[in-house]
């Protein structure tokens, strides 16, 4: 899934360690250290990186604010990231299942979609999406790209 977020995202396809769950950096910490910090896998001491006490690990775990490992860690994100790129003939959908639970999602039509989307890269066997773009079933940590026919060509 980090891959199909990597390449279905505007710019470069850059994911920092951490980022996909949005951890903060340590500004506590001297120059790139303060973005080498441990992965917060859940909330806890070690955010679940170590079960070595915190003062053995070899850089601090970022445990306070918004960004410590009691508010953003592994264990916590949840939901279905949907986004659309739009070209001159067609439209892609993306979608990303940021939780380890099934999901089915409902968007309805899409502004300017014609004609039955059409799968183009999954994770599994999905069955094909229908034009209401309903019912939409994602595996936990699925993702799916939808091609959609636009009517309106600038």
């Amino acid at each position: 899934m980090a891959y199909s977020l990597q390449f279905s995202l505007p710019g470069t396809p850059v994911l920092r360690y951490g980022e996909e769950i949005g951890m903060g950096d340590d500004l506590s910490l001297p120059g790139r250290e303060a973005i080498r910090t441990p992965m917060q896998w859940s909330t806890g001491p070690t955010a679940g990186f170590s079960s070595a006490a915190p003062k053995d690990l070899v850089r601090p775990v970022v445990a306070a604010g918004p960004f410590g490992c009691d508010e953003v860690n592994v264990a916590t994100p949840k939901g279905v990231l949907a986004h659309v790129a739009y070209g001159t003939e067609s439209a892609v959908l993306f979608l990303h299942n940021l939780s380890p639970e099934d999901a089915t999602v409902d968007l309805g039509p899409l502004p300017e979609q014609q004609g039955r989307p059409t799968e183009i890269l999954a994770d599994g066997d999905y069955p094909q999406p229908s034009e209401e773009l309903t019912g939409l079933p994602l595996a936990g940590y699925g993702y799916r790209w939808i091609e959609l026919a636009r009517s309106y060509r600038p």
